[in-house]
């Protein structure tokens, strides 16, 4: 009796000995792992969205530095001769003819009259105008019209005395007229020199002997 009940025990250890070996080299399976050159990345719509209005802020960013650069604030002072509803062509104290367009931006000014706008402009008029300049089309976007005080004058003279306490000139044009030329910080000075204009001031004004 006991050497069956001990035959039995080694029949039942043989058997579990057989399955471990068989469950230990069955391969435990697992996940396939994805190809790297099959793995996308795949935007998410609000990430898409950003970009477009980072592209979008960009591009006008772009676009208002390229106009700032064409377009320039500068005033004149100019006899009309010829004016509409939505244009004046003035000619400044060079000669040079301007071409002045009106919109509903732009505002009229006069000391003398209550109303004044561009109905009242009559060819002849003197005016003073403030504006942005396009570089490009060379015309000017008139924003303050006004009837002008003071003409500039463009002389050709030489200096025949100076004043440095009270920073005036006195010139002599070729014409035989004496004037005096009053200096203000304001004032742009510049001096030709070897075929370049150079920035110049009052100090380096010289009087002709």
């Amino acid at each position: 009796m006991k050497k069956i009940i001990f035959s039995l025990l080694i029949i039942v250890a043989l058997s579990i000995y057989a399955v471990s070996k068989a469950v230990a080299i069955s391969p435990t399976p697992s996940k396939a792992a994805t190809p790297l050159s099959t793995r996308r990345s795949t935007p998410s719509p609000t990430a898409t969205r950003e970009d477009k209005q980072i592209e979008k802020i960009k591009d006008l960013v772009a676009s208002k530095v390229a106009e700032l650069k064409l377009v320039d604030k500068r005033g004149m002072v100019g006899k009309v001769k010829t004016s509409s509803d939505s244009q004046i062509t003035a000619t400044d104290f060079s000669g040079k003819e301007i071409k002045v367009d009106v919109d509903e931006l732009t505002k009229f000014n006069s000391s003398d009259k209550d109303s004044f706008g561009i109905s009242d402009v009559k060819n002849g008029d003197v005016l003073s105008i403030i504006g942005l300049f396009n570089k490009d089309t060379e015309r000017l976007l008139a924003r303050f019209i006004s009837y002008a005080t003071n003409i500039p004058e463009n002389v050709e003279a030489v200096v025949t005395d100076k004043d440095a306490a009270n920073f005036s000139l006195t010139i002599a044009t070729t014409d035989g007229r004496k004037m005096t030329v009053d200096i203000e910080s304001s004032t742009k000075t510049e001096s030709y020199e070897d075929g370049d204009t150079i920035k110049s001031g009052f100090s380096k004004i010289e009087k002709v002997s």
